[in-house]
């Protein structure tokens, strides 16, 4: 039986003999310290059901008592108190070759392994290619977006929809780590802690999705002070023939500026109110569809870790784009109007109402404080990031879809493994909990996501040869610098979970930010690196610069 439904059932047993009891009707003693679950799937109960585990607080990586004793930490009837005093490195860092000693014999520790990698191939395979192919779709999306007049009216549109697109996906990602522990922890099985659970985790997405999207916005607009616009901006002639490289549009006769832009408060109105209302937006939308499928994984008795970040990823880029398209084309035609003047203060005032939320909440409230720096730093670093990529598109032939498959692919995998490291380190907090004592070390799983890596890479490389999308071959290099690629992703997934969890930082907050942008910009640096590789190696055709790019 699924672990929520048994615990929803045993909890309405446990109402029904606390009313029985306040009838008169048999005995019952809600603090007898029995903490079991109710077996009943199996028709026997031998006592109360567990009650819900306490708020991870302090980033979540340590457990903190409530002053007034609301909050007690679980342990078990017969463990000794002296464990809580433990050094927090024991047993808690595991190495790559970490394989605890089991309770049970060596027969029940290979099924558990065995089911576990099962369930790694079974689940991750398809939502990495899911990823991947949703990460293409984006690349497409914003080709064709590219064209609308409203990214053409207002450059600086332009430039933060990578950041706004890294930065939503970022913050979905961390959305399903934490939700994916929780659920690990047990925390999503009962009905009076998965409400608060899951409202307190969308409350504070969104508000970090305002503060953050205002940030890009405004960077964005100060970087469109130095550029120039794209050459689909100026019109080539006042007749409506299209060149190669400029775009027709029926309303030639707008100021255009060559050169130099200088934006104003309209454009930053307009920017503001664009990235505000689309990133608040696509985190109601992404967060209630991430968290439904971390509810459903649990339901079904799945790991979530083993799917979710791919599927964030992608639906982060993908989803927030699309929004932001449609709302900065309603909002273009009433840039001289004082309508994005009253969307920015509809954001700012939903932002402090979310905020006053996040604050009175205790399942994020210290999450909420300290969640900030490295998404910040994440958006700094993809600010470099995308330089290396415009540098690549207009050197390279096809680098920007390959650039996907070596920066998406590796990063989801990178991803994948930070989570269920992360969900291992915190369920070590639990020492009643045999949950996952058995399942794959991280050395294994790591391997396992290497191997796995492998043909996703190959089927990626057969789809968009078929479909005619990429016509250039880096032959054995660039299989070279992919796997370099995948290597670097995962070992740096796993030092920097244990670096967060050593400094006592939440790594499903902390680690999966930096650890994308990270990926992102030294994976392009390789692939760069490949390019240039192959033109000394003789094959020249690479250097060819991409054709038909806006």
């Amino acid at each position: 039986m699924s672990p929520i439904l048994k615990r929803d059932i045993s909890e309405t047993v446990k109402q029904a003999r606390r009313l029985a009891a306040a009838a008169g009707l048999g005995a019952y003693d809600d603090d007898s310290g029995e903490y079991e679950l109710a077996r009943v799937a199996g028709g026997s109960s031998s006592g109360a059901p567990k009650p819900p585990p306490p708020p991870r607080r302090a980033g979540g990586s340590s457990r903190e008592q409530d002053p007034d004793g609301a909050h007690q930490a679980l342990l078990p009837r017969s463990s000794d108190s002296a464990d809580d005093d433990r050094p927090r490195t024991d047993a808690r860092s595991p190495s790559l070759a970490d394989d605890s000693a089991s309770d049970y014999t060596t027969m029940s520790a290979i099924e558990s392994k065995w089911s576990d990698l099962r369930g790694m191939l079974l689940s991750s395979t398809p939502s990495l290619l899911i990823g991947l192919l949703g990460n293409v779709f984006s690349g497409e999306l914003l080709e064709h977006c590219a064209r609308w007049r409203v990214f053409r009216r207002v450059d600086e549109l332009f430039i933060l929809v990578p950041m706004i697109g890294n930065l939503k996906g970022n913050l979905e990602m961390c959305l399903s780590a934490r939700l994916g522990t929780s659920a690990m922890l047990g925390e999503l099985d009962s009905r009076r802690t998965r409400r608060g659970l899951l409202l307190g985790n969308m409350t504070l997405l969104v508000l970090q999705a305002l503060l953050i999207s205002s940030l890009a916005a405004v960077l964005s607009f100060c970087l469109g002070l130095v550029t120039t616009h794209r050459l689909g901006d100026v019109p080539s002639s006042p007749s409506n023939t299209t060149t190669p490289g400029t775009v027709a549009d029926p309303t030639l006769n707008d100021q255009w500026n060559e050169g130099n832009t200088r934006p104003g408060l309209a454009q930053l109105l307009m920017v503001l109110a664009t990235g505000m209302s689309a990133a608040g937006l696509s985190s109601l939308t992404l967060g209630s569809f991430m968290s439904s499928t971390v509810v459903v994984c649990r339901w079904a008795r799945v790991d979530p870790d083993n799917i979710t970040p791919p599927v964030a990823a992608c639906l982060g880029d993908l989803v927030t784009l699309f929004i932001l398209a449609l709302v900065g084309t309603a909002l273009v035609g009433t840039m001289d109007t004082p309508l994005p003047l009253i969307a920015v203060v509809l954001m700012v005032l939903a932002g402090g109402w979310f905020t006053r939320r996040v604050l009175t909440n205790d399942w994020v409230k210290a999450i909420a404080k300290g969640s900030w720096a490295p998404l910040i730093g994440a958006m700094l670093i993809s600010s470099g990031t995308g330089m290396v990529l415009s540098t690549g598109v207009a050197r390279y032939k096809g680098f920007a879809l390959l650039a996907i498959a070596m920066t998406g692919l590796t990063g989801s995998l990178g991803a994948i493994h930070a989570n269920r490291l992360s969900t291992s380190l915190h369920m070590g907090l639990h020492p009643g909990s045999k949950q996952g004592r058995h399942m794959l070390t991280p050395g294994q799983s790591l391997l396992v996501l290497f191997c796995l890596s492998l043909p996703c890479e190959a089927a990626f490389l057969a789809f968009v040869n078929i479909a005619g999308w990429i016509d250039v071959d880096l032959g054995w290099v660039g299989w070279v610098v992919y796997i370099t690629a995948v290597t670097f992703s995962l070992l740096a997934a796993h030092y920097l979970t244990l670096f967060c969890w050593r400094r006592d930082l939440d790594p499903d907050s902390y680690t999966l930010p930096i650890h994308s942008a990270i990926v992102d910009f030294v994976g392009q640096l390789l692939l760069m690196l490949g390019y240039e590789l192959c033109r000394l190696l003789g094959n020249t055709s690479v250097m060819e610069a991409a054709k038909d790019t806006i």
